[in-house]
């Protein structure tokens, strides 16, 4: 868009300044999106890592009306009219455009707190469009918009360490990380992103989402019936080994369906069903894409030693090998694996699975189709390690979680058989998953220099949960000497 463009769209009365990717509008507050602003900025995860935004409806009218609205078009005109624009405000809504509807925010401002050049960049959506990539677009159309048409040279981001979700947009929008910072409402993590004219040449920001990397690191599609497309990531050889690096997001059509009702967990058995076969057809490091021919990198399977040997190893150097619990977290690690072989001994479907296929934030329903994503932990496994995560999936509540089990198993095995020596395995890789979860945790929680909230009440937590399986209870009988 052109500075003239810019110019009119404030003068012309004739709509608000609007700027435009593919999923998602930023376009100037109006009066009109006052109860939604209240009613996003209400949700918990607002009020938890940015509660200064949350007022009664009264007040934030009054600050629509006369700072927030005033003070976009005083930076507008200042953009139209040479780009200085000092220490003005730009406050932008994000809007759906598959309904039209206001989700968020995505925000610009000087954080007083930080050293110059200390202009930032703020934003917020709804829950309910969380896993869409709709604010990693909403940044980087922000930031690309900044650079190119005022004389803004730095944006500054800041994401509270254990807001997983803020800092992957930051990440993914090429934000480099500078360090920690302790300001007046907490810790946060620092990152900065330089126009490009400015940058070191010596950096290696992650890539840009709209460029295609050197690596092979693409999104294999394939039409798949009752799950819409298969979006799997893949890798070099060089860069199986970290994978997540390599984690990209996924846009497509439809939306979360959260898998409350026995149609709906039918459905997306039958997707998980349709994609497992897909992935039958694919076959890891020796075989090949059977659309293309073309080899497929190879990925380190899901066995014991991914499942359960690495993570206590990661736990027990996380927590220190001297903990007081690491003996009965050794001893509980030792009877999963136990029981997992002795169900793996029965024959259990083994072939490439997704990984984390819980259905909550990696699947898109369109009417009766699904596009899954989020292929960061596909791998060979056991399919009763894979549809275990479905069983686990936190938001259900105790009494429905075996009707929509068995709704979920009744689609599945409409489409691709599931024994009864799978589904018996479930069970046992329902307690394996979550082992190898509290692994995940500290294996992330180095990556954040130790800032993510994994203390003695994360550790706690699992061990209470352990405990209470069969297999945490006889883990807890010392052994006599």
């Amino acid at each position: 868009m052109n500075n003239s463009s810019i110019y009119g769209s404030i003068h012309g009365e004739s709509a608000p300044f609007t700027l435009e990717s593919r999923d998602i509008l930023l376009r100037e507050f109006v009066p009109e999106d006052l109860d939604d602003f209240c009613a996003v900025t209400a949700e918990p995860h607002i009020r938890e890592f940015l509660p200064d935004w949350h007022v009664d409806k009264e007040t934030r009218r009054i600050w629509l009306r006369d700072y927030e609205i005033p003070g976009s078009r005083e930076f507008l005109e200042a953009a139209a009219q040479g780009g200085q624009v000092e220490d003005r405000m730009l406050r932008l809504a994000v809007i759906a455009r598959s309904s039209g509807r206001f989700v968020g925010w995505c925000c610009t401002g000087i954080k007083d707190e930080l050293p110059r050049p200390n202009r930032e960049i703020v934003y917020g959506l709804s829950a309910a469009s969380c896993g869409r990539g709709y604010m990693t677009q909403a940044v980087t159309l922000l930031a690309d918009w900044l650079f190119a048409h005022t004389d803004i040279r730095l944006i500054n981001g800041l994401a509270r360490p254990n807001n997983v979700a803020s800092n992957r947009v930051l990440q993914k929008c090429g934000f480099e990380r500078l360090g920690e910072l302790m300001l007046e409402n907490g810790r946060f993590l620092h990152y900065a992103l330089e126009r490009k004219a400015d940058r070191n040449p010596e950096r290696k920001p992650m890539p840009d989402k709209t460029e295609q990397p050197d690596i092979a690191n693409e999104n294999k599609s394939a039409q798949l019936p009752h799950s819409g497309e298969l979006c799997l990531q893949t890798a070099t050889e060089n860069d199986a080994e970290d994978l997540r690096a390599l984690m990209i997001e996924i846009e497509t059509d439809g939306t979360e369906d959260p898998l409350q009702s026995e149609e709906s967990c039918r459905a997306f058995g039958q997707s998980a069903a349709a994609l497992h076969e897909a992935m039958d057809r694919l076959s890891s490091g020796t075989g090949a894409d059977s659309a293309n021919g073309k080899p497929l990198p190879p990925r380190a399977p899901a066995d014991m030693d991914a499942l359960l040997r690495r993570p206590l190893r990661i736990i027990l150097d996380y927590i220190g090998e001297d903990h007081p619990e690491a003996p009965f977290l050794r001893r509980y690690a030792q009877g999963l694996e136990t029981a997992a072989a002795e169900a793996a001994a029965n024959g259990l479907d083994f072939g490439l699975c997704h990984g984390d296929m819980h259905g909550n934030n990696n699947a898109l329903r369109q009417a009766d189709r699904f596009a899954h994503f989020d292929f960061e932990f596909a791998a060979p496994g056991w399919r009763a390690w894979d549809l275990a995560q479905v069983k686990n999936r936190k938001r259900q509540s105790a009494e429905r979680i075996e009707p929509l089990w068995q709704a979920f198993l009744e689609g599945y095995r409409s489409i691709r058989p599931f024994a009864e020596a799978d589904e018996a395995a479930v069970g046992t890789f329902m307690l394996v998953r979550r082992f190898w979860t509290m692994g995940l945790d500290a294996e992330l929680a180095p990556m954040w220099d130790g800032a993510l909230d994994f203390g003695e009440d994360w550790l706690a937590g699992f061990l209470e949960e352990f405990r209470r399986n069969e297999v945490g209870q006889s883990a807890a009988v010392i052994p006599e000497a």
